[in-house]
């Protein structure tokens, strides 16, 4: 299953990819991921999800500490801030294209954040888990 870990690191691609990279019309390869590394420290693929058939951690996280998936969380909301300031109430209905959609800026919104309550919600199943293992203490 994915780890804590992973799935921090996977919010965080998530959205400088859909909030800048996206909308932006960026194209991922090579431009958009090198600016996801730029932000966060890893590229687009980096997180480990979708986890692979081995369902081994990625190796390009090994070793990471829950600060410093803190701090790539922290980097990439403060770039995120950045770009949403220069958007105004009226630009959220504009549209820009994604492989073969039209998609407006207050969908990605709404996208974003309906997908950071999707993973934050595993990873309360995978800390609550971890209590009833024993691995973490109860609280």
């Amino acid at each position: 299953m994915n780890t804590i870990g992973m799935l921090l690191a996977h919010l965080a691609v998530v959205d400088v990819f859909w909030i800048i990279v996206a909308t932006r019309e960026i194209p991922l390869e090579p431009d958009g991921d090198d600016l996801i590394k730029e932000v966060i420290g890893i590229r687009g693929d980096d997180d480990g999800l979708p986890l692979k058939e081995d369902g081994r951690h990625p190796k390009t996280l090994a070793g990471k500490s829950l600060a410093e998936y803190w701090e790539m969380l922290d980097a990439a909301r403060a770039e995120v801030h950045k770009e949403l300031q220069q958007w105004t109430d009226d630009s959220l209905d504009s549209t820009y294209a994604l492989r073969d959609k039209h998609i407006t800026r207050s969908w990605t919104v709404y996208h974003v954040l309906e997908h950071f309550a999707a993973h934050y919600g595993q990873i309360l199943m995978i800390r609550h888990m971890m209590r009833d293992a024993g691995v973490l203490p109860m609280k």
